[in-house]
């Protein structure tokens, strides 16, 4: 019995040393992928998915700038900066899975976890930590 709960708490002293330096030193990207796994797991159990035209051919999706004429990459999602975009898939996250429109409840559950002013900051442009993407996960669905 003594053996047993020794390799118990062996194996949760382990695990968690483990998670801390994924957390912190980020070895292999495994914590941007573990972060994307969970937002994307999130999505297709709270059926988030926008019922539009999402292709399977997201990178071939073009569009003409008229001022410069030149073709750019569509926008994924008209709600996010391109920062944005670019972080949110560096962590594996579908961003054209993510809602078209901010509801007031949204609103006010972001501006509850996040605190007015960082919730005014990514509302303006700035880009989301991930702690932050995984605090606010659920004010997607309100």
């Amino acid at each position: 019995m003594k053996k047993t709960i020794q390799f118990l708490i062996f194996t949760i002293l382990i695990l968690v040393l483990s998670g801390i330096i994924i957390f912190f030193f980020n070895p292999f990207n495994l914590r941007n992928k573990m972060i994307g796994s969970m937002i994307n797991y999130y999505f297709q159990i709270n059926k988030l998915e926008q019922t539009g035209t999402i292709n399977n051919t997201k990178n071939l999706d073009k569009k003409i700038d008229p001022q410069i004429n030149e073709i750019m990459p569509a926008d994924k999602n008209p709600l996010l900066t391109e920062e944005q975009e670019k972080k949110l898939e560096s962590y594996g996250v579908d961003v054209e899975a993510l809602p078209k429109e901010i509801t007031p409840g949204m609103i006010d559950c972001f501006t509850e976890k996040l605190g007015e002013e960082r919730a005014t900051e990514i509302a303006n442009g700035a880009t989301p930590g991930p702690l932050e993407i995984i605090r606010t996960k659920d004010c997607l669905s309100k």
